[in-house]
């Protein structure tokens, strides 16, 4: 899988529904995306896939990884 997945419960959400749902849970300016839970998913999930695709080029790239804080690293697996 080489997208973003969401578990919450049994249901998992994938590419721009998992955003979206993200985006509901948090709060500040990311959530100006649950906009986007009224266009077509099919629609939004293109622009997810266009920019994942090319994310290098937009944002570019580290050659390390971030070593998060306490407080980041227990929002993970």
């Amino acid at each position: 899988m080489n997208s973003i997945v969401l578990i919450q419960g049994d249901q998992a959400y994938f590419k721009m529904d998992a955003v979206i749902r993200i985006c509901e849970l948090i709060s500040g300016w990311p959530r100006i995306f649950i906009i986007l839970k009224y266009l077509p998913i099919s629609f939004v999930n293109y622009f997810y896939t266009l920019i994942a695709n090319n994310r290098y080029s937009i944002f570019g790239k580290r050659n390390e990884c971030m070593i998060p804080d306490n407080n980041i690293r227990a929002r993970f697996l």
